[in-house]
């Protein structure tokens, strides 16, 4: 299979006890999706949006083999059902699925992307990197995948990948997202979209039928930027299926950290709220 869709966890959100409501590609069906420990945080108060995330991930060591699709992201999106979800990705997908090209492609670390095409292709226990937003195309008249370029670069899960994703005009709603590695500063993907207002943000172990994870990931340094003080917003957080964190912390209102997230080696379910 060369595309994917990924599910927005729009309804998620709302913090309703039921397996997410979202997006669904016509080739996935929604009994084949489930999700590993997540965390979340949202909506943020009436009149304030989220302007900036930065998270780094440390996805530990990939399946040996890969039956489906196994991917990890943060992303942000608002309490809507027809707004836009930014995500950064980091994927694992079963054997010669990659749109990666090259002799090592099945080995190393990629930073894949492409404009304005429905799904996406990570691949196997080797992984893929890319910079993404699922929304609504106003020309196909349908749900689409947007992804930025395509490359191929080695490194190893210890380096880390950091995901920023910058609100660089607020009036028009302009984004700008990279991905990189955390050690070096090394460009994976990058990518630049026009979206609807962001309120929310939160991790994914999200599994396509996949082989689970089965390394501890962590997420750190998770950093989350809001257009004014909202002093309630640490309170939002939520957590699924034994993901534990470090308390949100702001000395403004305005700035809130997190410091670390462990995403323990359990089954993904499919009734995420628990």
């Amino acid at each position: 299979m060369r595309y994917k869709n990924l599910i927005a966890l729009s309804s998620l959100l709302s913090l309703a006890a039921a397996a997410p409501k979202g997006f669904l590609s016509k080739r996935i069906d929604q009994d084949e999706i489930t999700w590993g420990p997540l965390i979340g945080l949202g909506p943020t108060a009436d009149g304030i949006e989220i302007t900036s995330v930065v998270a780094t991930i440390y996805p530990g060591q990939m399946p040996k083999t890969q039956a489906g699709g196994l991917y990890n992201w943060i992303g942000i999106n608002n309490e809507t059902e027809n707004g836009d979800l930014v995500q950064g990705i980091v994927g694992s997908y079963s054997h010669g699925e990659s749109e990666c090209k090259g002799a090592k492609a099945d080995s190393l670390w990629h930073a894949d992307s492409q404009n304005s095409r429905p799904g996406r292709a990570l691949i196997h226990g080797h992984r893929c990197i890319s910079s993404e937003v699922y929304g609504w195309d106003t020309k196909l008249n349908e749900w689409n995948q947007y992804v930025g370029e395509e490359r191929m670069l080695a490194a190893t899960p210890e380096d880390g990948i950091t995901f920023n994703y910058t609100l660089v005009n607020q009036q028009t709603g302009h984004w700008y997202q990279t991905a990189r590695n955390a050690r070096t500063g090394a460009l994976y993907a990058e990518y630049n979209k026009t979206s609807p207002t962001m309120t929310m943000v939160n991790t994914a172990v999200e599994c396509q039928s996949c082989t689970p994870p089965t390394d501890v990931q962590y997420w750190k340094d998770i950093t989350i930027k809001l257009s004014g003080a909202d002093k309630n917003f640490g309170s939002t957080l939520y957590q699924s299926n034994n993901a534990t964190n470090t308390n949100p912390v702001t000395s403004d209102g305005k700035i809130w950290k997190i410091q670390n997230v462990t995403i323990p080696v359990v089954p993904p379910l499919a009734d995420v709220i628990g």
